[in-house]
């Protein structure tokens, strides 16, 4: 009695899995990963001087990301 086997180099190979993304990819968020940040810090300072009472967190953010564009059209940032 014969038997016959497959090779297994005729098996298509399973999927490889996903490549990390290159640097630059990566980076490409980074710009307003960054602004995000300065804005949130701002934010909270801008809680913190009227004692983190609630219900003005918006307003907060909003007046921490104006206030941030005012600082980097003047050249502050």
């Amino acid at each position: 009695m014969t038997t016959t086997t497959k090779s297994r180099s005729s098996r298509k190979p399973a999927n490889p899995p996903p490549r990390p993304s290159e640097p630059a990819e990566m980076d490409q968020d980074r710009p307003s990963q960054d602004r995000q940040a300065m804005i949130a810090e701002a934010a909270f300072f801008i809680a913190e001087s009227r004692g983190f009472m609630p219900g003005q967190e918006f307003d907060d953010w909003l007046a921490a990301e104006r206030m941030l564009e005012r600082q980097q059209d003047s050249g502050v940032y």
